[in-house]
């Protein structure tokens, strides 16, 4: 009987030891998640001194600048992660920057490619 007491103790030891060490790989990974977030978040700001835009709003550049013509709609689906609000205020630099002309207004609002001079 002592040594089933024992074994159930042993087992309850390494039962303990697993949930430890799975408590720690997780806040690990979650910390190593959070920092990755934060880095990328921090290179969509910084501002290339050339040009005046920022890594997002370049990205942004180049895709009108394939397509000529973009819709807020379809920026909203190359941009997923960033709010519809935020995109307006990207396109609003890049048309003071003379990159893009806005054309229409509302729902009828496009944004097309301005070649800068």
């Amino acid at each position: 009987m002592e040594e089933e007491t024992k074994k159930d103790n042993s087992n309850v030891i390494w039962y303990v030891i697993g949930f430890v060490i799975g408590l720690v790989l997780i806040t690990f990974l979650r910390q190593r998640r959070l920092k990755e977030k934060v880095s990328s978040k921090q290179e969509d700001t910084r501002v290339n001194f050339y040009n005046g835009l920022n890594r997002r709003q370049e990205k942004i550049l180049n895709e009108i600048r394939k397509k000529k013509i973009i819709s807020p709609t379809e920026l909203y689906a190359f941009v997923p992660n960033v709010s519809p609000r935020t995109l307006r205020r990207d396109m609003d630099v890049l048309a003071k920057s003379g990159f893009a002309m806005q054309e229409g207004t509302t729902k009828s609002t496009t944004y097309r490619y301005a070649e800068k001079q």
